[in-house]
């Protein structure tokens, strides 16, 4: 089972304008799941009450660096545990995936607590950039807005607050 509403890969490049991802179930990518150098631009899209084992609201993996662009990611969660991954609420980026985001809201995402990134997870080489966005009321066991392994996301004029860790963040 793949994502339950986008998929594509290998080097594709859709663009996705005003579209709303919500109440959609997953293994990985509840909203969206871009793999293998998928590089979508994405605007004034919401992507709400998603579930997945992980990458709740959007999974971006090995390669893929998606333009995100006033979209909001609210109410999405991880059902995954620490021995199925279950990392990334509102969006997950592993494998050298990194992301523009630009102009975007993470709200109200939930990881588990156990794991990591409610609001975002970037694992493995990963280093999106995240500009005048907003991680608010995110939770998570660690890294309730954003969480770090392995990569270093660059944030620029951005706004974390209120968001719940167990541990570490």
């Amino acid at each position: 089972c793949m994502p339950a509403a986008v998929s594509a890969a290998a080097s594709s490049n859709p663009a996705v304008t005003n579209c709303s991802f919500s109440s959609n179930l997953a293994i990985g990518g509840g909203g969206m799941y871009n793999f293998a150098s998928l590089n979508p631009t994405i605007t004034d899209c919401t992507f709400r009450e998603n579930k997945a084992g992980s990458g709740g609201g959007m999974l971006n993996s090995v390669d893929s660096s998606p333009a995100v662009t006033k979209c909001t990611f609210s109410g999405n969660t991880i059902t995954g545990t620490a021995n199925s991954v279950g990392i990334g609420g509102g969006m997950w980026n592993s494998f050298r995936s990194s992301p523009v985001v630009i102009n975007c809201t993470f709200s109200r995402n939930f990881g588990n607590f156990t794991t990591g990134g409610g609001g975002m997870f970037n694992n493995i080489n990963s280093h999106p950039i995240v500009i005048n966005s907003i991680f608010n009321g995110n939770s998570a066991g660690k890294g309730a807005g954003i969480y770090n392994l392995l990569s270093g996301p660059k944030l620029i004029n951005c706004t974390l607050y209120a968001n719940s860790a167990v541990q570490q963040g």
